[in-house]
């Protein structure tokens, strides 16, 4: 729902896009460990503390290393440059704050200073001590020379990019020439303070953003690649990144330096040595051979599938619908969920809700399957609310107690932080409800309420007794109403107003006070659209389905 993001209004808490649409996450390698995110109305916050790792044979001292290094056996051959140093280059870099973009200009300062060479530079980094934009300028010659440190518009030689967005602000862009730059510039997708506090600002189109820059640089020489995936991936730590880019720049002939040098700054810099020089290495083969470094990246991978083995049943439910393509495979995802959700009945009744819209769409719209497709997606979100019973099953769920373990290989112990409706205090001012700590021990009770979901919706469901749970189960019934009117007076001329009106509860996320909030905002956004699907002639062309995951 992003109140984590809304609490914290830290550059750490990223939205990612999942099957079930828009999630936020922690980035945890840039955690400033602040933990006001915990605050964040949600019960999925754990705070583990990983037990100490076995002490070392030699002395007895404990090892601290952060992520992992992996090992590179392959020889490199130093890249054929293809900048003119003859008269010196300067490298223009953009970066984000606390995640070491200065340090890479020092460090690449540094190797110039260690082969003879002179160097003069300018960071910027302005009030960007975390998240903000920062600029770094180096300019290398032969000969010590008299000017600015800054490097002046059209001067760039090396237009190395750590962050796409400032990569692409037109101040930024000014620096290059095309006959004369080369870009390199990592295409991770890194949210800004906007995107994170409002989830409809969503990263602009990537092909745009690079087109820009291809506008004003070498196009054929430039260099695109998800430097912080390929680096997490490697390392688990996504600090590796920016020396990971600079192993693709100098792989790619436009940092005319040694790669000793580089190796020879990285180690003079004293921190994360092994890991720096492991990064280095690692971006020069993602160019050289980037089949061999997503081989490697796979041997850490985690096994997860996003479709479950479809059981019998959940598979006869699905057949029952006689869905194909993009359709079929959101049920296939969702039945099942539905049936560990409840049970067998539960999904049959979304099965049946959804077999009925997908009836009427093919015969007024043949061939199409957007509303189908958003009723598959909004219906099934509606009835997978997360009550008390859902958040045990869900904090019990094998699949996700293995991936815990995964990552703390030596054990750990965990705190749940949660805001129980029933026995939690309110804030005297808010009114909300305060969250606080609880110990291992919820995994029992967790355990053992997941056991009652069968109670859902009946006479012993005391936490069914709610507000705030009889108006979950009341979004239920006023959707599948909402879709018994679109399938009635579904038509070839309101099909796009219909997809969007079934797109509304995508706008409902969140619990407690949140959800209640999102919920009151949907209403204006519900009239408005079924207003345009009763009267297609007369709505806005502004109205179109909301992007989904």
């Amino acid at each position: 729902c992003g109140d984590c993001g809304v609490q914290s209004n830290c550059m750490s808490v990223e939205p990612v896009q999942t099957e079930f649409g828009r999630k936020t996450r922690i980035h945890q390698s840039s955690c400033n460990k602040d933990y006001s995110c915990v605050k964040g109305f949600c019960p999925s916050f754990l705070t583990i503390t990983p037990n100490p790792e076995p002490a070392e044979a030699d002395g007895g001292k404990k090892k601290k290393k952060k992520g992992r290094i992996p090992k590179l056996d392959r020889e490199l051959l130093d890249p054929v440059f293809k900048v003119d140093a003859s008269f010196g280059f300067g490298i223009h870099i953009m970066g984000i704050g606390g995640t070491g973009g200065v340090t890479v200009a020092a460090t690449l300062s540094n190797a110039a200073r260690i082969e003879g060479k002179h160097v003069i530079g300018l960071n910027q980094t302005g009030l960007a001590q975390k998240g903000g934009p920062v600029i770094s300028d180096i300019k290398i010659t032969h000969q010590p020379f008299a000017g600015a440190n800054k490097i002046a518009d059209g001067r760039t030689d090396l237009y190395l990019g750590f962050d796409l967005l400032n990569a692409s602000s037109q101040k930024n862009l000014d620096k290059c020439l095309p006959e004369r730059t080369i870009a390199v510039v990592s295409t991770t997708q890194t949210p800004t303070g906007h995107m994170i506090a409002d989830r409809h600002v969503r990263f602009p189109d990537i092909k745009a953003l690079t087109a820009g820059i291809d506008a004003v640089t070498r196009k054929d020489d430039n260099v695109y690649i998800n430097g912080e995936r390929l680096a997490l991936g490697l390392f688990n730590d996504s600090m590796a990144t920016n020396l990971f880019m600079v192993g693709v720049a100098y792989q790619a002939g436009t940092i005319p330096l040694k790669a000793e040098s580089i190796e020879q700054a990285i180690q003079q810099a004293g921190v994360g040595v092994e890991q720096g020089i492991a990064a280095f290495r690692w971006g020069r083969m993602a160019l050289v051979d980037r089949d061999f470094v997503e081989a490697e990246i796979a041997k850490y991978a985690v096994e997860t599938s996003p479709v479950p083995d479809l059981g019998a049943a959940a598979r006869a439910i699905i057949d029952s619908v006689g869905a194909t393509g993009e359709t079929r495979r959101l049920l296939e995802v969702r039945v099942p969920d539905l049936i560990d959700y409840q049970n067998e009945a539960y999904a049959k009744r979304y099965a049946e809700a959804i077999k009925q819209v997908l009836g009427v769409e093919q015969r007024v719209m043949p061939g199409q399957s957007a509303l189908t497709e958003a009723a598959a997606r909004y219906l099934y979100k509606l009835m997978a609310y997360k009550d008390e019973y859902e958040v045990a099953r869900l904090h019990t769920d094998p699949a996700f107690l293995a991936a815990l373990d995964s990552m703390f290989k030596h054990g750990y112990t965990v705190k749940y932080n949660l805001a129980p409706p029933m026995i939690s205090k309110r804030d005297s001012v808010t009114g909300h409800l305060i969250k606080r700590q609880y110990g291992a021990w919820m995994q029992k009770a967790f355990q053992f309420l997941a056991r009652y979901k069968h109670l859902r919706g009946g006479t012993w469901d005391i936490f069914g007794k709610t507000a705030e749970r009889r108006q979950e189960r009341q979004l239920i019934d006023d959707y599948r109403k909402l879709l018994d009117e679109i399938v009635a007076h579904l038509t070839a001329k309101n099909h796009t107003q219909a997809v969007a009106l079934a797109s509304v509860p995508d706008e409902i996320r969140g619990y407690g006070h949140v959800k209640e909030k999102s919920i009151a905002e949907s209403r204006g956004l519900y009239e408005q659209r079924l207003k345009a699907f009763r009267n297609p002639a007369a709505a806005s062309a502004s109205l179109t389905p909301l992007e989904t995951a």
